[in-house]
């Protein structure tokens, strides 16, 4: 599961992602900054700061 939240944490969108997948097509619609994670079942793999301009 990817997560994108905004700078206040809240939840902006979520993409369940299938196993082997790497690449995915997204809009934000507002520039800014938000943040990322990447959870399989529960377990956090990564997190991380996206720059939307």
């Amino acid at each position: 599961m990817f997560t994108i939240h905004d700078v206040a944490w809240r939840e902006v969108d979520r993409i369940v992602l299938s196993p082997g997948r790497i690449a995915f097509d997204r809009t934000l619609v507002r520039s800014g900054t938000y943040f990322f994670t990447l959870n399989d079942g529960g377990h956090l793999l990564q997190k991380g700061k996206l720059v939307v301009l």
